[in-house]
């Protein structure tokens, strides 16, 4: 193996760029393809209930209470990574997606939904888990969501878990407790969250 021992290093540009895509800034950071630039969450403990959109296309969703968060990329190029896990008693036949400053997203690789089955009112990222029993009374559910998206912009945007309904009759859910109650018992309550990293590529 061989070492290099120096005191200093410069470069006429301000950074110095290493074979395999390794840069070091004049600011100090370094930069690589893959790097976790910056992340940020949101933890959200209120009890409460939200009602799905009913709406026969599927470009219209309920925000899921609680399941924002706002993000400033340091570099346009960069994609980010949306994690959610959301519990509570949550109607079987909801699906989830995601907007992006209250838009959804259409952009093939990137879209909100199941762009195989096409924007309907039943498709989306993930949906809630049947237990055989249609119980929204007394046992939640955790729905873990995890989507990628390229902005491609530094603009501070927000992003938001919404949902919808995937028939015709609207439905309830709640988050943080139990169809049946605040806590007691028997009817469990907990937390959700909602996380966001900017990848650098």
């Amino acid at each position: 193996m061989s070492k290099i021992i120096v005191r200093e290093i410069e470069s006429p540009s301000g950074a110095i760029n290493f074979v395999g895509g390794l840069t070091i800034a004049d600011s100090g950071s370094i930069s690589f393809p893959g790097r976790i630039v910056q992340m940020k969450h949101v933890t959200y403990k209120t009890r409460t209930s939200w009602q799905n959109a009913t709406s026969n296309t599927g470009s219209v969703s309920s925000n899921v209470p609680g399941m924002q968060v706002d993000l400033q990329c340091k570099f346009a190029s960069s994609k980010v990574v949306i994690e959610a896990r959301i519990l509570g008693d949550v109607h079987h036949n909801t699906v989830f997606r995601y907007t992006v400053n209250g838009s959804h997203i259409t952009t093939a690789a990137y879209d909100s939904y199941n762009d195989d089955a096409g924007a309907n009112r039943w498709s989306g990222i993930t949906g809630a888990p049947y237990d055989g029993a249609n119980n929204n009374n007394s046992t939640p559910a955790d729905i873990f969501f995890m989507v990628f998206y390229k902005p491609g912009n530094t603009n501070n945007n927000t992003y938001r878990i919404v949902s919808r309904e995937g028939n015709t009759a609207q439905s309830t859910n709640y988050i943080n407790r139990t169809g049946g109650s605040n806590g007691q018992n028997s009817y469990e309550c907990g937390v959700s969250s909602m996380i966001i990293y900017e990848i650098e590529e």
